[in-house]
């Protein structure tokens, strides 16, 4: 358990930098300007990692010259030329397993997206399925639930959004709260019990289908960290699970 709570996380970030690292590493483009036929001087330029999701070079930082007037060689960037700048928000399922049992997460989550691939946003999702506690929480006889809440900050890379259907991995660090409760879901007269905060860390991978300009519905696995909970008959591990994720994301891609 130790070695699935602490690898995978690590081997999700390492996926997501791997991908930019190759980006950024291609090989830089040699371009043959009208004026350089007949010159054997290659004229090497730039290009930035993001620019081949921009809609045109314009606004491009120029290239530096040498005492001969001549273009130089300048290396690729993370970020060249103009940014063009997004957002979306939309809607959340998650399907998950708390404490042996289903439980469906509802929530909502949106983010700013830089040139079309990165996104830095947030999210919240909460339990909206009735999941029951131990039997030896609370008074004898009577039915306990657990419910559930998290959220954080939502690191997410999309590889060749371009294309109609494409893949894009995500990483959510934030905290939680669980807490116990005697009443049913559908029930509002009943008080909660103790609560304790946590750590959680989910990755997901998904699949993105571009169905109009301004809609985009995406689906894939994601696996879910929770460390630091202290509730009685409530561990780490009955919040820890592999689950899915479900996004209708409305906004400008």
């Amino acid at each position: 358990m130790f070695a699935q709570q602490i690898v995978l996380p690590i081997a999700l970030v390492a996926a997501l930098g791997a991908a930019a690292w190759a980006h950024a590493a291609a090989p830089a483009e040699w371009v043959t300007s009208p004026a350089d036929v007949g010159d054997s001087t290659p004229r090497h330029e730039p290009v930035a990692l993001l620019d081949g999701y921009l809609p045109s070079s314009e606004g491009a930082a120029p290239a530096r010259e040498s005492a001969g007037g001549e273009s130089t060689w300048q290396p690729r960037t993370l970020v060249g030329g103009r940014v063009d700048h997004g957002g979306y928000g939309g809607l959340v399922l998650k399907p998950s397993v708390v404490r042996d049992q289903f439980g469906l997460f509802v929530g909502g989550q949106g983010g700013w997206i830089i040139n079309h691939v990165f996104v830095i946003g947030g999210g919240g999702y909460g339990l909206s399925t009735n999941v029951r506690a131990d039997d030896r929480v609370g008074e004898e006889g009577r039915s306990y639930y657990v419910e559930v809440g998290y959220g954080g900050l939502i690191l997410e890379y999309f590889h060749r959004p371009e294309a109609l259907v494409h893949v894009s991995g995500s990483l959510l660090v934030g905290a939680g709260g669980a807490t116990y409760t005697r009443r049913h879901r559908h029930e509002r007269d009943d008080p909660m019990m103790e609560s304790s905060p946590f750590f959680v860390t989910e990755g997901s991978l998904l699949v993105n289908l571009n169905v109009t300009p301004f809609l985009r519905l995406s689906a894939g696995p994601s696996f879910r960290l929770a460390q630091g909970l202290d509730l009685e008959h409530l561990s780490n591990a009955d919040l820890t699970s592999f689950g899915g994720s479900f996004l209708m994301r409305f906004g400008r891609f």
